[in-house]
């Protein structure tokens, strides 16, 4: 069942009721190799602001230490560890990989108790996490619909086009400076032509512009271009750089062909024709980095939720109004994402100790000068 909302916004929803949203996933791992712990946010394409989250973590400090004392003689083995909020719930052994997907997994699987679940899902080219998703998530619930995120599409190109660079000259004659040009063209050509509204069939049938660009052929390039605009206006048009030849690089050509037919397809166009991002995660990996800082441990304990939940609050309701909620109410849970901090009376009485630089009018510099 679908409605149009107020914005003009397409509303779903499944056959228990329950409205389907649009949100990003991406996850944030503590450590760049083989993390113990990672944070993923779902984050709302409309509201802009963290709907969920979930943290892994693959050790305790609590149940570490109780092992430790086990090995050293100090207690019995048949002794349990004390009652304790325990904040391991990934196995050890698993890959820190495995984290994106089974978060997703649960997140999805809670959205039903708020009266949602995710229709639209916008993440990068990772085949795992839908993969988990279509198999995992129970048989009433629908499928998400994945909506790539351009940004890590023309990585992903880039990725693949560098490769060619740093390879062998014997595999590839294509340099780290003809990559960059093309992953620019890529961008280029995928922006204006999705934004420009243009149909499917016209983007796929000229792909090849962005190779020939760099051949000084720009018989299917689009507005933007340089050459294009000389020409509209009457005017002779000379490339920055040394265009390429295709009598004595046509490997190149072939080469850069093969990776351009690979990405520009019906299929993963559509996936990218829409105006939701991932830049919002990102962004908000970027503040956790900031409060969690790469290389420190921090999830053996509650600590990593407390910085986490702190950096959720602030973002969905700002900075003032987060922290204002906790200056008339001292004792707050730790769950409630809000850390104590000193009434506002010492801020005054701070201020009022602080000593204000004197000023001096214009007479007194006179005089003084």
């Amino acid at each position: 069942m679908t409605r149009a909302s107020d914005d003009g916004e397409l509303v779903v929803y499944d056959d228990r009721g329950n409205i389907g949203i649009a949100a990003a996933m991406d996850m944030h791992w503590q450590i760049r190799k083989d993390s113990p712990s990672g944070v993923t946010y779902l984050v709302g394409q409309l509201s802009k602001k963290v709907l969920s989250r979930c943290i892994y973590s693959r050790s305790c400090r609590l149940c570490f230490e109780h092992q430790k004392k086990i090995q050293a003689g100090k207690i019995n083995a048949e002794e349990e560890v004390t009652t304790h909020d325990c904040k391991m719930n990934y196995l050890p052994s698993s890959s820190s990989k495995g984290m994106e997907a089974n978060a997703a997994l649960e997140i999805c699987s809670k959205l039903p108790e708020t009266s949602c679940y995710l229709a639209k899902l916008v993440i990068d080219d990772d085949t795992a996490t839908l993969s988990k998703l279509r198999e995992e998530l129970p048989t009433w619930m629908k499928r998400p619909v994945k909506y790539a995120d351009r940004n890590h599409r023309v990585r992903g190109f880039g990725h693949q086009v560098y490769g060619l660079a740093n390879a062998t000259a014997k595999v590839s004659r294509t340099t780290k400076s003809h990559a960059a040009r093309l992953k620019r063209n890529f961008a280029y050509y995928i922006g204006e032509m999705i934004n420009g509204q243009h149909e499917l069939q016209e983007i796929v049938r000229r792909r090849y512009a962005i190779v020939k660009h760099m051949f000084n052929e720009h018989d299917d390039c689009t507005t933007g271009c340089p050459a294009v605009q000389a020409k509209a206006q009457n005017k002779n048009y000379s490339p920055k750089k040394q265009p390429l030849r295709r009598d004595h690089h046509c490997d190149i050509y072939e080469e850069l062909c093969r990776i351009v037919d690979t990405y520009i397809t019906e299929q993963r166009i559509t996936e990218i024709m829409h105006s939701y991002s991932t830049q919002l995660s990102e962004a908000l990996n970027q503040s956790t980095c900031s409060r969690a800082p790469k290389g420190i441990h921090y999830s053996s304990s509650t600590s990593l939720h407390d910085r986490v939940n702190t950096m959720i609050g602030i973002h969905n309701d700002g900075f003032e109004r987060f922290f204002s909620r906790s200056l008339g109410n001292p004792t707050i849970h730790r769950r409630s994402c809000v850390l104590e901090i000193p009434p506002a009376t010492r801020y005054e009485e701070r201020n009022q100790m602080m000593v204000q630089p004197k000023r001096i009018s214009e007479a007194e510099k006179k005089n003084k000068w």
